[in-house]
């Protein structure tokens, strides 16, 4: 795989590291709610126009099964990118990762907080991923897909 290709991908997550942490919060909002929302669906059953009515109980222990899914989904993929995170953060350009991706700083905000030219804010950023790449992999959080022909 092209090395511009898995920076990006590695972009990509970082990027939405905050969201994962938004989603997360309002997930365990919602379950904290009684009512849960009372947002249900009445399930088809086998195309023929025939539901399943469920109580008021099953109701809401979907709901709150749902939501237990997604926080454990959301407490996994920042526990992954936490523990990745943490191999590198003695890279003497760690701090360009909170900056760029959490923070949303421009390279030449960065370049003045690193007291440095803004060209080499890029080489500084290219090589903390190089560094942080291989925990990525580890943490499967980026994968290479090798063998795979394209028609």
């Amino acid at each position: 795989m092209e090395q511009k290709v898995v920076f990006k991908k590695m972009e990509d997550v970082l990027y939405a590291y905050p969201k994962y942490q938004n989603r997360l919060k309002e997930e365990q909002k919602h379950l904290t709610n009684v009512e849960l929302e009372k947002s249900y669906r009445l399930k088809e059953l086998n195309n023929q126009n025939c539901y399943e009515y469920k109580s008021e109980l099953e109701k809401l222990e979907e709901t709150r099964d749902r939501i237990y899914h997604n926080i454990q989904r959301y407490e996994e993929i920042l526990f992954r990118i936490d523990e990745a995170l943490d191999m590198v953060k003695g890279h003497k350009y760690y701090d360009f990762i909170p900056m760029k991706y959490f923070n949303k700083m421009s390279y030449e905000s960065i370049a003045e907080k690193f007291d440095i030219n803004v060209s080499s804010v890029y080489k500084a950023k290219n090589k903390v991923l190089g560094s942080l790449e291989i925990h990525f992999l580890a943490q499967k959080l980026i994968c290479y897909w090798v063998g795979i022909d394209k028609y």
